[in-house]
């Protein structure tokens, strides 16, 4: 068991790297960064808490928690500013997930090929609430192919969480990058704020469940392969827009083969090959 005080502001690099036996952790109010890979592989990890915090300062590192494999209890505060790529990556015994509002970024994985997403194979995570603050949920590995989509599928910040049930967005969303919400096979329906601009490549691609979506009238661009595979898909709504902006890229809905309501608006610009393929 640890309880770091509420004086402690930094944690280093690998500080309890595979610490065997490690079950609960609380952290103090004036906690600003805990280092990548900190607390890697603790496979007897249960419990998270961070004691209460008003003002955002915390980032957490990637790989921080990563492999956690026993984690079920993970209280944040509003302590919390960033969380970087692969942080709770296969934590596959977390079901609930609440993010606070002073949460601004997820942090995407750059070009490091092979590196997960933040959360990326959580496979019993079924709840996500996001808070209000959050504007980005980071881009997983940038490369792709239209070939096989699959190659990268799994890198998003919550991709292969194939439990996944329900995602609640906040209302300052602005982007959802690359693979963040791939092969999360249980999740059924999506409904994004009017602040949501775009979505990458291969954002919610084969979602096997997935029935319905609703996009707010700010959107601009739905990436590559986005909903591509989502056998399901059956209804499609975008908002009355005052202006012509929308791009709808190639492949985006290939393969939705139960689409039967697709209500396009005046905010569509461009259509591009294959995108109801």
């Amino acid at each position: 068991e640890l309880t770091f005080p509420d004086s402690l502001q930094t944690l280093g690099v690998n500080t309890f790297y595979h610490a065997k036996s490690l079950a609960s952790i609380s952290f103090g109010s004036g906690i600003e960064t805990i280092g990548a890979c900190s607390f890697y592989n603790n496979p007897e990890l249960q419990t998270i808490v961070f004691r209460t915090s008003e003002t955002p300062i915390l980032t957490i590192g990637h790989d921080a928690f990563a492999r956690a494999v026993k984690l079920t209890t993970l209280t944040f505060s509003n302590g919390l500013k960033v969380i970087d790529y692969g942080a709770f990556a296969d934590c596959s015994a977390l079901e609930t997930l609440t993010l606070p509002n002073s949460l601004v970024s997820i942090n995407g994985t750059g070009h490091y090929s092979g590196r997960l997403g933040a959360f990326a194979n959580c496979t019993s995570l079924k709840q996500v609430v996001m808070g209000n603050g959050l504007t980005t949920i980071g881009d997983g590995y940038s490369s792709y192919s239209t070939k096989d989509p699959d190659d990268y599928a799994t890198m998003g910040a919550f991709g292969h969480c194939i439990a996944l049930e329900s995602v609640l967005f906040g209302e300052k969303l602005v982007s959802i990058g690359h693979h963040a919400f791939s092969e999360c096979h249980h999740l059924k329906m999506v409904t994004f704020p009017d602040t949501l601009q775009t979505l990458g490549t291969n954002t919610f691609y084969n979602n096997s469940r997935l029935d319905s979506v609703a996009f707010g009238a700010d959107v601009k661009e739905i990436g590559v392969c986005a909903f591509m595979n989502c056998m399901s898909l059956s209804k499609i709504s975008f908002e009355a827009a005052t202006s012509p902006s929308l791009t709808i890229k190639e492949n985006a809905f290939k393969n939705c083969v139960r689409l039967t309501s697709l209500t396009l608006s005046d905010a569509l610009l461009s259509l591009q090959e294959g995108a109801f393929g």
